[in-house]
């Protein structure tokens, strides 16, 4: 009895696959994509859809490509949302270093031009006074 091919793990993609096959997902609409894309055009790098590439190719690599551009804006949908939060996220990230360097920049200087002690110093010097042989005196 034979085992379903079906069921039969799927090789690895060969080298010229792979980097169009991060486009798509594993659920069954994208392993639908992947394996009807190397139905059409096995060891096929695909142009960009809608390009010259793809206009001068012939109708297996048309449909792949477009089957792939597909897939690749229903991804970009499923996680625009966590991919917004994630650019809000970074840009509140920069924005707070940024201010946390303008305002270390305007402490430097301010102690500077007041010649006064930093908190490092202040609790060196309280640490000097309220030492028990220094109480003594």
């Amino acid at each position: 009895m034979q085992d379903d091919p079906s069921e039969q793990p799927t090789q690895a993609a060969p080298p010229a696959l792979q980097g169009l096959d991060r486009y798509l997902l594993d659920d069954p609409a994208s392993r639908w994509a992947r394996a009807f894309r190397r139905a059409l055009t096995p060891a096929v790098e695909l142009p960009a859809f809608g390009g010259p590439g793809w206009q001068a190719a012939g109708w297996q690599v048309q449909v792949a490509a477009a089957v792939v551009a597909a897939e690749a804006w229903r991804r970009d949908v499923l996680f625009l949302p966590q991919r917004i939060a994630d650019e809000a996220g970074a840009v509140r990230y920069l924005a707070d270093l940024a201010e946390q360097a303008a305002f270390a920049d305007v402490a430097r200087a301010v102690r500077a031009g007041a010649n006064a002690p930093t908190y490092d110093e202040l609790v060196a010097r309280r640490a000097e006074v309220t030492r028990p042989e220094a109480m003594s005196r």
